[in-house]
């Protein structure tokens, strides 16, 4: 098994969330930088392409920093915010794969960059699901390795659902010799297609955009917002320009993942991964494509600015991402 040594702020399990949930009450929840998470699975050769017949792959999202103890050998990677890698006292990339033997220490330091880090090991982390799912959900208390929502402490234990052999690690070295620069361009090539510390935010405008006004849909789109304190994986409340709406009485209805509303103070807030399951203010528009991504490394007083965008594009982003991710072993 792998030990918690020691945690940061805040550890949990992630994956893509839950499936036909939010009729039931539940919330969604899912990893917050979706960009990253693939990424860490997509090193270590996790397929992406996961439904409701096949649950996708459960990693780590980490805030802060991490230390773990190898109960046996494991294939890994990191990626997001994190600044240094090591293992026992030796220096690793970030954004690449590696291996670590048993009773080795996995020590992972947090970056100033973002707010979260991700670890994602061959095969997945083995938990119990939950509408399909092993994200943890606090305010729910549901999800995770004990079921109760709380994320993992230190001194927690926790399996992996496939154990290397000496085939699949001798597979594996010689797979990665043979691509390893390939791999490496096509990482960077990714990185910087996603590039999830950008701070604009692509932003679909809602059907409910009618409700404000042509300016203020300017000034929304023009003006800089700061992130406030009351931000995390329900939602990010955002200072700045106020927006004035037409007042109309709205009935409370489903929200999606990224939902931007606009509540009585004229302050948006991005509604995120583990957000209610229905509102009622309106909702100027969505964060589609890599801008769900990018909220989900913004910390408190980080500024971003919403920019324009559509369906077709904020799909072209999430396809050609994806479509990158599938060629690192190929």
């Amino acid at each position: 098994m792998f030990k918690v040594e020691d945690k940061g702020f805040h550890i949990q399990l992630v994956d893509t969330g839950r499936r036909f949930c939010q009729m039931s009450g539940y919330t969604q929840s899912g990893a917050m930088d979706w960009v990253s998470y693939s990424l860490a699975n997509a090193l270590v050769d996790n397929p992406l392409d996961c439904y409701h017949d096949k649950p996708s792959h459960v990693a780590l999202e980490c805030i802060g920093s991490i230390q773990l103890r190898a109960g046996y050998e494991a294939i890994l990677s990191v990626c997001g915010a994190a600044e240094s890698v090591y293992v026992d006292e030796t220096e690793h990339a970030v954004n690449t794969p590696l291996v670590i033997k048993q009773g080795q220490r996995l020590r992972v330091s947090p970056s100033q960059m973002g707010m979260r880090l991700y670890i994602a090991f061959y095969g997945g982390i083995k938990a119990p699901r939950f509408f399909g799912s092993s994200c943890d959900v606090s305010k729910e208390k549901t999800g995770g390795l004990f079921e109760q929502g709380a994320g993992l402490r230190k001194g927690d234990a926790f399996d992996l659902i496939s154990k290397l052999d000496l085939a699949i690690t001798n597979k594996w070295q010689k797979q990665r010799s043979a691509h390893l620069e390939k791999m490496t361009h096509r990482v960077n090539q990714y990185l910087a297609q996603t590039n999830v510390f950008s701070r604009e935010i692509p932003c679909i405008l809602s059907y409910q955009d009618s409700l404000f006004s042509v300016a203020q849909k300017s000034m929304f789109f023009g003006s800089e917002y700061t992130v406030t304190p009351q931000n995390g994986r329900m939602g990010i409340r955002l200072s700045g320009s106020p927006l004035h709406y037409k007042n109309k009485s709205l009935l409370s209805e489903g929200i999606s993942n990224g939902s931007i509303q606009v509540a009585g103070d004229g302050m948006p807030m991005v509604l995120m991964a583990d957000r209610q399951t229905i509102g009622g203010y309106p909702k100027i528009g969505v964060a589609g494509g890599y801008g769900l991504a990018r909220l989900g490394q913004l910390k408190t007083g980080d500024k971003i600015s919403f920019i324009p965008s559509d369906i077709e594009s904020c799909r072209q982003q999430y396809l050609m991402s994806h479509q990158l991710l599938g060629q690192f072993w190929h």
